[in-house]
């Protein structure tokens, strides 16, 4: 048996209760976890998305050349640009693009309105607010269409001088006193909605923006989209508990481990394999003497004169060690078996460690003397074993063991 096996029945004989208690509970956590997972997971309460619609609005747009220039001709169209030449391109005009698409189906009456805005703005430098000081609205346009179906779409056409517009504004905003720190032209389409997408009733309005900013000749066009408004239908459904992959083998893992865990140290108690015997016990108390005193202890080879001293036997290794503190000498321990001794005013003191294969037996002494030992808790000697040479005390040194 390997001393780590002794520490563990040491552990468990010192702790048997308390193992057991852990075990149980292993158990019954390993058996709650499976059976909430595996047998009765229980319901949940999700959202899921039962239908989804979305409508999207596009502003195509162009300019026309109507003034003389020497990069276009007269009446060439400029499409879909992000700038376009004021002076020689003023007419903007385009359509605004509207439709929408359905997860399943749907049939909407659908109204599109274009407006074209010109506002004289202030924004404060310290905040991200926007002041509309003034604002004059024109109607460009309107249509609409019934029993719209996914895919279809609504156009709304529009057409203006630019350039007239922009000086519009700047009119406005002279009239007024300038109070304003910019003027804008937005055009602005009004989508709305009304009918069934899906089997579900739906209605729905929204803007969309067409920004144009002048500067000296030229104008910038912003927002020309497609910009898409996105809608969801969501429904609450019960569904069975799902989880992960760790509680799944986790549970029965720690069910199976617990179960057997148990089932061994009750066995192995019933059967009165976890109680040490005495000379286990004395095992244990050589191992952890071992541990405690290592710095006492130091690996020498005696004279084999040392081995013809009297002796006597320590009945353990934290004996010999106390006795050779109290002398002021140190302990040999042999380089090829597990026996310590202690030199100290002509006589040997020598502790040999239980060895656990061949339980009871005691060996001889090293070194050919062949009178009994004798076992005490602390070492002495035997007094008719006082004939014989003298050797000092301390550790001799130099020799071969036999």
């Amino acid at each position: 048996m390997s001393d780590s096996t002794l520490r563990l029945r040491a552990f468990l004989d010192a702790n048997l209760m308390l193992v057991l208690g852990v075990l149980v509970v292993v158990i019954a956590i390993g058996g709650w976890v499976t059976a909430t997972t595996h047998i009765a997971p229980g319901t949940e309460t999700v959202e899921r998305t039962a239908s989804e619609w979305e409508t999207t609005g596009t502003f195509e747009h162009r300019a026309i050349v109507t003034e003389e220039n020497a990069l276009y001709p007269i009446g060439a169209n400029l499409t879909n640009r992000s700038t376009y030449l004021a002076r020689v391109a003023p007419r903007f005009e385009g359509r605004f693009v509207s439709s929408y698409r359905a997860s399943d189906s749907g049939t909407v009456n659908r109204t599109v309105q274009l407006e074209l805005v010109m506002q004289g703005v202030r924004q404060d430098r310290m905040e991200d607010n926007l002041t509309v000081l003034w604002s004059k609205n024109r109607t460009l346009g309107r249509d609409g269409k019934s029993s719209l179906q996914p895919g279809e779409h609504v156009s709304v056409p529009f057409s203006f001088n630019a350039t007239a517009v922009s000086m519009r504004a700047e009119d406005i905003e002279e009239a007024i006193g300038k109070p304003s720190r910019e003027t804008r032209i937005v055009l602005v389409a009004t989508v709305r909605t009304v009918g069934r997408v899906n089997g579900e009733p739906v209605e729905s309005s929204h803007k969309q923006h067409l920004s144009l900013d002048f500067r000296r000749e030229a104008y910038d066009v912003t927002g020309s989209g497609p910009e898409t408004q996105s809608f969801e239908d969501t429904r609450t459904v019960t569904r069975e508990q799902e989880y992960g992959a760790l509680r799944a083998g986790g549970g029965p893992l720690l069910l199976f481990l617990g179960m057997v865990g148990f089932g061994l140290v009750v066995t192995a108690d019933h059967h009165d394999r976890i109680r040490l015997s005495a000379v286990e016990e004395d095992r244990i108390t050589y191992l952890e003497d071992r541990k405690e005193f290592d710095e006492w202890i130091s690996e020498i080879h005696l004279p084999e004169q040392a081995f013809e001293l009297p002796r006597a036997e320590a009945a353990s290794l934290g004996s010999l060690v106390d006795f050779a503190i109290d002398t002021d000498n140190g302990v040999v321990e042999s380089p090829h078996e597990a026996v310590f001794y202690v030199v100290h005013d002509g006589y040997l003191y020598e502790y040999r460690p239980p060895a656990l294969d061949h339980v009871g037996s005691v060996e001889p002494a090293v070194g050919g003397d062949d009178s009994e030992p004798v076992y005490i808790d602390e070492p002495r000697v035997d007094e008719t074993q006082l004939a014989g040479d003298e050797v000092g005390s301390g550790v001799v040194s130099g020799g071969a063991e036999d």
